[in-house]
């Protein structure tokens, strides 16, 4: 059995190369502190309850060129797929015409009408191009097959990310990967409410924390410190949801390699 091929792979090595460039320049980031926490409290002293806030300040902006990797790794992991299609039509149905060639990809759908549209020309008509199993493979790997927000799937998120790449930067922002209050001043105050860190990116003056309390003697007080670990998020706005961008381009890159890859291995 042939298994995988090498470009394939190398392509996926290459992601991976990629994915670790990001970790070490988010980490050396981080590491000079580009955000701080703002606490707000506002007591309504008539009543004796009152809220506390802690906002984010962000002190240095994503880096531009972090959009530039993020979409290496991005080109490389749908390239892979590209490769391992054209690889399938030539191991079920031979050396590909110039016209095909061109045409062969790896389909990527959010909705059923666009795939049958589109297969014949990206992975072969009835009886020609991709063996009939691996073509089922791919058709039930489709996000469409997803009836729960398929736009939500690995490869619709892929495929939205790699064609925004081809026009523009790719936004990041910051982001909560795990946050602790740690309360440093508790006064003549009893928490009533506590919101928990907000997980997730964020931007400039996002609150991330909110405390209600009541006053159970004169001159409460309240002093809160943030213990957390930081990240770099996608936009909230595109197709990413403000997901961690490491964490998600490493879960399509292990979803490429461990699952759909070897579903396919046997017809290459």
């Amino acid at each position: 059995m042939p298994g995988i091929p090498e470009d394939v792979t190398l392509k996926l090595k290459h992601a991976t190369r990629h994915l670790q460039v990001l970790n070490a320049q988010f980490a050396d980031f981080g590491d000079r502190e580009p955000y701080s926490d703002v606490g707000q409290l506002e007591l309504d002293t008539p009543r004796n309850f009152g809220e506390y806030v802690m906002y984010m300040q962000v002190n240095r902006a994503p880096l531009p060129r972090w959009g530039l990797t993020i979409g290496d790794c991005l080109h490389n992991l749908r390239s892979a797929l590209d490769c391992a299609t054209l690889a399938l039509w030539r191991a079920h149905s031979g050396e590909p015409s110039r016209k095909e060639i061109d045409g062969a990809m790896f389909p990527i759908y959010t909705t059923q009408k666009g795939f049958r549209l589109g297969r014949a020309r990206k992975i072969g008509p009835p009886g020609h191009g991709l063996h009939p199993d691996a073509k089922r493979i791919i058709r039930l790997a489709q996000p469409y097959q997803r009836r729960d927000d398929p736009d939500a799937h690995y490869l619709a998120v892929l495929q939205a990310l790699n064609n925004i790449d081809k026009h523009r930067l790719i936004h990041t922002t910051h982001a909560v990967m795990e946050g602790v209050p740690i309360i440093e001043r508790q006064h003549n105050i009893e928490i009533t409410y506590n919101s928990g860190v907000r997980s997730g990116g964020f931007d400039d003056g996002d609150p991330i924390l909110h405390l209600r309390f009541r006053a159970t003697g004169p001159k409460p007080e309240l002093s809160v410190k943030l213990r957390s670990t930081y990240g770099v998020a996608f936009d909230k706005k595109g197709p990413a949801r403000g997901q961690l961008v490491a964490n998600l381009l490493n879960e399509i890159r292990v979803y490429i390699r461990d699952t759909l890859l070897p579903s396919l291995e046997p017809y290459f």
